[in-house]
């Protein structure tokens, strides 16, 4: 059976095609884990830890001449000098009419050290960034086109408008000529009625504030988006209330149509917080309760809620909603670096884990679930109000 390159580039996680000499294709997935092209095994195999080459090539020449597949686990391989531990599945392919093996990597975790934990944890955020705005780019596109469609309509509109008082006037001018005052003041009388002037010159003023609005609209996502990409390094003064007004502009089209939403913010202090990092997290939330909901419902409105309060010294935000919920059993084990409960195609397994990094490790706050299967889930994500960040 012959796998297309497409088809590769849909599988969310690392995978080689190649026979036990030459690298025919790598995934998008392996490109964006390894920020690398390999071209041979050599340098595949040396991905690995030098206590594993020889089972991953015997291993792959074992497929590629006998057809046999191959699952190997215990593996180390070396990304962003930190070392991840992986199984490996190897099987027999058809690739460009000849005999080959594809190997692809799954079960992934982060066996971290203190000396690499900084380096791989901004590595990873700025990677799971990326991702989100990517994600975000259609949604923001959409939301772009729906001010601009009804700001072009309007200029459309005043353009017609512009041309029907341009024929006034010149009737204006015409009528003056050659007419008796009474006759010309029946005509004009005449001419103002029949071209409803008095609902044109009130209509005129209401799409300049329609025009103003969608003009303000767009200005808001573009700078929405502008502060969610920004680095965020630097600790300021951070009004958590306002960051998710602004989160909730550029997320807008990802609940619209999916979920109705209900925010109460509350009467919360500003803190001390890296905020584009914040945002990120709610962002992720969101998404993640979407995702949720729709799941559940299939295409009927579900609920989402977003909650603001204080609480032992804790600036919080609760987001809830009517999703599917997370069984029992996995809810110790969803902050795990690659941990997904999506199908194949379908994000990266990395947003729980970042933004346990984020809310717990850089901000010294707290990220507590609740949720029961079938019914929905709540993530609070705590701030300290007092806080020594550098």
């Amino acid at each position: 059976m012959v796998y297309e390159h497409e088809f590769i580039n849909f599988m969310p996680v690392p995978i080689v095609v190649c026979d036990d000499e030459k690298v025919y294709e790598q995934n998008i997935e392996f490109g964006r884990i390894f920020e690398r092209n390999i071209k041979n095994v050599n340098e595949l195999v040396d991905l690995f830890s030098k206590e594993d080459h020889k089972r991953v090539w015997a291993c792959l020449k074992e497929t590629v001449e006998n057809g046999v597949a191959n699952n190997i686990c215990g593996l180390q391989v070396h990304i962003h000098g930190h070392s991840i531990d992986v199984s490996v599945h190897i099987g027999p392919i058809s690739w460009q009419s000849k005999k080959c093996a594809i190997l692809a990597l799954k079960d992934m975790h982060i066996h971290r050290t203190e000396d690499q934990d900084t380096q791989v944890s901004h590595k990873l955020i700025n990677q799971e960034k990326l991702a989100g705005i990517g994600h975000l780019a259609a949604g923001v596109a959409h939301e772009i086109f729906n001010p601009l469609g009804y700001i072009k309509s309007n200029f459309d509109t005043l353009n017609g408008y512009f041309s029907d008082i341009s024929t006034v006037v010149k009737e204006f001018k015409e009528a003056i000529k050659g007419h008796e005052e009474n006759e010309l003041v029946e005509h004009l009388k005449w001419l103002y009625k029949n071209k409803d002037m008095d609902f044109i010159l009130t209509d005129i003023e209401d799409l300049f504030v329609d025009v103003e609005e969608g003009m303000d609209r767009i200005l808001n996502i573009v700078n929405g988006l502008k502060r969610f990409a920004r680095e965020g390094d630097d600790v300021i003064e951070y009004d958590l209330n306002e960051g998710i007004k602004r989160t909730l502009t550029l997320s807008r089209n990802e609940f619209k149509y999916d979920a109705k939403l209900e925010v109460e913010y509350g009467d919360i202090p500003p803190v001390k917080a890296h905020s584009s990092k914040i945002n990120q997290v709610v962002l992720g939330m969101i998404v993640n309760a979407v995702y949720a909901i729709k799941e559940k419902h299939q295409g009927r409105m579900g609920h989402l809620s977003i909650k603001t309060y204080t609480c032992n010294g804790f600036v919080c935000c609760k987001v809830c909603d009517d999703g599917i919920g997370i069984a029992k059993e996995k809810i110790g084990t969803i902050y795990d670096p690659f941990y997904t409960t999506k199908p194949e195609g379908i994000g990266t397994g990395l947003g729980l884990s970042i933004a346990w990094d984020i809310i717990v490790d850089q901000h010294g706050g707290a990220l507590d679930v609740e949720s029961e299967q079938g019914k929905g889930t709540c993530f609070t994500i705590k701030l300290p109000i007092t806080a020594d960040l550098e």
